[in-house]
């Protein structure tokens, strides 16, 4: 329903730009050339300045006064970087009446299409997690008191029902309280399963969680609420992310190609078997996909162990294996990976599914390094290489993933070409 909004601002932004241009000045054909050469910029400023201040988020509607406060914040935003950009592209023909004209027509058509857009979308469905019957009280009679059509669902801890109230219900939010916050292993388990569902999972804080230095705050009709689980990687980081995987990797798959075939014997020559170790893997969302590297063991290495984890003594590993594997050039044909996208460049090491059900046991929230794109490198692989412990990785991903930025994958690219460089990858 949200993009039924955006497509009608899209049609309103340009058709009313089109209708003001009749009324906001005498020179309508150099007014509207103007407008033609620039209508793209106007869009978008219009569009981002809606998205930045919440304008298509059913969770944030309240009264009457707040939201035509925020279309004020908005239409104020964009004009302000509309007038920059034509005084930059020294483009004078668009009268200040136009600019004023469709300023109080976004705002009244905004806080309109918003009022009768939220007032009969579906009301947002939250499960309301909490053992302790006071705060659940208090929680709902907030939730409830902006919006009487909210829908909420009230339980106890119960891992089964909470799954089921989530594949079954359509739930929108979920909300739990800071006394369920102690049972680590219930709230990881619980966050996963809802990311993979497209739901959020958000936590009201007692004191000792609201003391946290680093946070990511929400909020559901003013109620202040913290985001778990939530990876930090918006709309925009995925982009970017993706975009340079796809640049950076069609350049190393180039150069791979040309120097393949002399790699190809290398590792033909040193023992029998392909050149290519091609293996299940465990990737985004738990989704398996085919991991390709340059073969670094002996052919069908596993055939009399069984999955098996390499250690630093591995005689399972070739002789030109353990050069490969040093300068860590085994992993180049991931960039294959890559460029497919069931891989990132930075990110979680990929496990096997096997390992990963045997890890979820043992160290809970394992299952949430599956919640971005596993990566050819990272944190874990640069400072633990192949033989880190499960325990050791979890921690280095975990700190990764909560403190993602595009710089911080340049970083660990940079310390990746540096461990290639020393031979650290053993």
């Amino acid at each position: 329903m949200i993009y039924i909004l955006f497509v009608l601002d899209i049609l309103f932004f340009i058709c009313s730009g089109y209708v003001v241009l009749g009324y906001s000045g005498r020179f309508y054909a150099e007014n509207l050339e103007a407008f033609r050469n620039i209508w793209f910029f106007i869009l978008f400023y219009k569009i981002f300045f809606n998205y930045f201040f919440d304008l298509y988020d059913k969770s944030r509607k309240t009264d009457n006064l707040f939201l035509f406060f925020r279309a004020i914040q908005s239409v104020t935003a964009s004009i302000l970087v509309i007038v920059f950009t034509t005084f930059y592209l020294r483009n004078f023909a668009l009268p200040r009446s136009f600019i004023v004209l469709s300023g109080f027509l976004d705002v009244f058509y905004i806080f309109l299409s918003r009022k009768i857009f939220f007032e009969n979308v579906e009301n947002l469905k939250i499960l309301l997690i909490s053992d302790d019957k006071e705060k659940k009280e208090f929680l709902k009679k907030e939730l409830e008191f902006y919006n009487k059509g909210i829908k909420l669902i009230l339980i106890s801890k119960d891992y089964t029902k909470a799954k089921d109230i989530i594949k079954n219900t359509n739930i929108d939010r979920v909300i739990f309280s800071s006394d369920i916050y102690s049972d680590f292993n219930f709230v990881m388990r619980l966050s996963w399963y809802a990311y993979i569902n497209n739901v959020d999972m958000l936590l009201f804080p007692d004191i000792s969680s609201a003391f946290i230095s680093k946070i990511d705050i929400s909020d559901i009709n003013g109620l202040p609420l913290i985001n778990v689980g939530k990876i930090k990687l918006s709309f925009w980081n995925r982009f970017i992310k993706r975009f340079s995987d796809i640049i950076i990797s069609f350049i190393v798959c180039f150069f791979l190609i040309l120097f393949l075939p002399l790699i190809a014997f290398i590792i033909k020559f040193d023992s029998e078997g392909p050149v290519f170790f091609v293996q299940e893997r465990t990737g985004y969302k738990g989704k398996i996909f085919k991991l390709i590297k340059f073969r670094t063991m002996i052919d069908k290495a596993e055939k009399d162990t069984g999955p098996k984890l390499a250690d630093i003594n591995d005689e399972r590993i070739t002789k030109i294996g353990k050069i490969l594997r040093k300068y860590r050039i085994d992993e180049l044909p991931q960039f294959f990976n890559v460029l497919i996208g069931s891989m990132s460049i930075v990110g979680p090491r990929p496990e096997r599914e096997i390992f990963i059900k045997k890890y979820f046991l043992k160290l809970p929230g394992y299952y949430r390094r599956t919640l971005i794109k596993p990566g050819i490198t990272g944190l874990a692989q640069i400072y633990g290489g192949y033989y880190t412990s499960p325990e050791e990785k979890m921690k280095f991903d975990f700190i990764y993933m909560n403190n993602y930025s595009f710089f911080t994958d340049i970083k660990i690219l940079f310390m990746t070409i540096e461990s290639m460089i020393k031979a650290r990858g053993v």
